[in-house]
């Protein structure tokens, strides 16, 4: 009896972990993009200081300390995507096997994405005044849509992966507790509706897919997050539920 509850706790509860090698690379990108942060708050607020003189003043040297604080600003902000965007692809990579095509594909955009901003330090360092930095900015707007929209997926991809793995941990337990002697009469009304259940969770998370894989059309990005969060919630409150359901017989039969 005591093992069957400890292996409720152990197949809920303790999901896998990263390998020791993605578990490095997840907090060296969390901590670079929390650095980054740091740094760019700092650098923007110097910004809008350098701004706000030379709009006063308007000078030959205030548009100067204007144009290298915009730039300083710009490159941290441009590492501070990129150094988050690695993050997420590292992160998302976790629970990949329950849904290795989708999570796949995620992955290939925020690399695409990576790219792009690697190759922006050198565009960046070589902007020499005011128009130059307001084209930048213009182009940067436009990939920008992109960037969020793989930003957005992965959190919502990481999201059903996770979900993914705990319908199939409260799979395995069901089967287990299904099948012990001490249950299997008394209990079986109680399993009735498992199945559907399940199967309305993984709608919930199929649905929740589905709005970001919908394309971005114009200069402004869709946000299509709040639409697939209400998908997840409602399939987490399924598995808590289950999970609840599941407590409940193995400490009354079983423990």
């Amino acid at each position: 009896m005591v093992y069957i509850f400890a292996l409720f706790l152990s197949l809920f509860l303790s999901l896998p972990n990263p390998t020791f090698a993605q578990a490095e690379l997840i907090s060296q990108y969390q901590n670079d993009y929390q650095f980054e942060l740091d740094q760019y708050q700092k650098l923007y607020q110097d910004y809008l200081e350098k701004k706000q003189v030379n709009q006063k003043y308007n000078t030959i040297n205030t548009e100067k300390e204007l144009i290298q604080s915009t730039k300083s600003a710009l490159s941290s902000r441009n590492q501070l995507l990129l150094n988050y965007l690695r993050y997420l692809r590292v992160k998302i990579n976790q629970f990949k096997t329950l849904s290795p095509q989708s999570t796949q594909t995620i992955q290939n955009q925020l690399s695409q994405q990576e790219t792009w901003l690697e190759s922006q330090k050198f565009a960046i360092n070589q902007l020499s005044d005011l128009p130059q930095i307001q084209t930048w900015a213009k182009n940067f707007k436009l990939q920008y849509v992109q960037i969020q929209k793989s930003v957005y997926s992965s959190l919502v991809q990481y999201d059903i992966n996770l979900q993914l793995q705990i319908i199939q941990n409260l799979k395995q337990l069901t089967d287990l507790v299904k099948n012990d002697s001490l249950v299997i009469q008394e209990t079986n009304q109680w399993f009735i509706s498992f199945p559907q259940q399940f199967e309305t969770s993984e709608k919930y998370l199929q649905t929740a897919a589905t709005y970001y894989q919908k394309n971005q059309t114009g200069n402004r990005f869709q946000n299509f997050y709040p639409e697939s969060k209400k998908e997840l919630d409602r399939s987490k409150t399924i598995l808590k539920n289950l999970n609840s359901d599941l407590k409940s017989i193995i400490t009354k039969f079983l423990n």
